[in-house]
């Protein structure tokens, strides 16, 4: 037998018609369950780490790489563990060991240790990606803002094109319209993140994060109801602090009016009014009577033609009182 024979027989199988020969060949199919000798836990198959803000990134080029593999199965769960018993349970369990050391090692280490008690790859994939995922209604807000905002700002031209394709790409991945019912819920979409993004982020940050947050989203007239809402509350709870403010600055000023007792000479003589306790400077008969006075009774001591004698007869008998003592 010729090399050439013994090639095509390794190859594939010799198929006769009439007077024509050709060769058939087969193709080797890859195994998901194969290991190759450059296949080890030690290997980082994938760029970058996972820090969190960057989950969109790093699953898309894990996901390649364990795809190139062949072993992406493992980790989305659509080659699941074989029953007890089964040939392929040993083999499973290699893999599964080998992507969940793969996954590990390109998160970050800060994060890897929330990480470890996860065994199974198919658990560690779903786990890391309810952690990290963004809603798609948050994500798409977050790039229709980055392309609004996305100016050359002094970059090269190459790199600031290059920063847009990629945006663009990004939110290419969200909207793929098929249908025109899909084209018209898109582009209320659009008018719904376009009135979202114009709302003042610091009053209405909450509301906002809360709509976006829904699945499916809310249409534009729903958000609309929900964000006139939130702003009739917050002008309610500011007009009722206000009014609270107010209350407590006018009982303040009105403590602050009224003299304190504490404060009162006992040894000082009114010579308008005759009375000890205050001078002439304080003399309510001289400046008028407050308000708080109410209906008490108002000095008339100066109406009497004895007014100023038991002024000087007070006077004399305190004098007199400090010269025995």
């Amino acid at each position: 037998m010729s090399d050439e024979d013994s090639a095509v027989k390794k190859s594939g199988s010799l198929i006769t018609s009439g007077s024509n020969t050709r060769t058939e060949m087969t193709r080797r199919r890859i195994d998901p369950y194969d290991l190759s000798s450059g296949d080890n836990p030690g290997s980082v198959i994938s760029q970058p780490q996972l820090r969190g803000p960057n989950y969109d990134e790093w699953a898309m080029n894990l996901r390649l790489a364990l795809r190139a593999r062949k072993k992406f199965g493992f980790a989305d769960g659509t080659i699941p563990k074989p029953d007890e018993g089964s040939d392929d349970l040993e083999d499973w369990w290699a893999n599964n060991a080998m992507v969940v050391s793969w996954i590990r090692l390109i998160v970050a280490p800060d994060l890897s240790s929330s990480l470890s008690h996860h065994e199974v790859a198919c658990d560690l994939w779903t786990h890391i990606q309810k952690r990290f995922s963004v809603k798609n209604g948050q994500h798409v807000q977050r790039l229709k803002t980055e392309l609004a905002n996305c100016q050359r700002k002094g970059f090269a031209v190459e790199a600031y094109y290059g920063k847009l394709t990629k945006l663009w790409t990004s939110l290419a991945d969200f909207q793929r319209a098929k249908t025109v019912e899909e084209i018209a819920r898109e582009r209320e979409e659009d008018k719904l993140h376009q009135f979202l993004m114009g709302l003042d982020e610091a009053v209405f940050g909450a509301v906002k994060s809360s709509l976006l947050a829904r699945d499916p989203l809310p249409s534009l007239d729903e958000a609309y109801q929900v964000v006139t809402q939130d702003e009739e509350s917050k002008r309610a709870s500011r007009l009722l602090e206000e009014h609270n403010e107010g209350v407590s600055f006018a009982v303040q000023a009105s403590s602050r009016s009224k003299p304190s007792p504490q404060l009162r000479d006992p040894s000082a003589i009114c010579t308008v009014c005759g009375r000890t306790g205050h001078l002439a400077a304080n003399c309510f008969r001289k400046l008028g009577y407050p308000y708080w006075w109410g209906d008490r009774p108002r000095s008339k001591l100066l109406n009497t033609p004895m007014g100023p004698q038991v002024i000087v007869a007070n006077r004399l008998l305190r004098l007199l009182n400090r010269i025995m003592v």
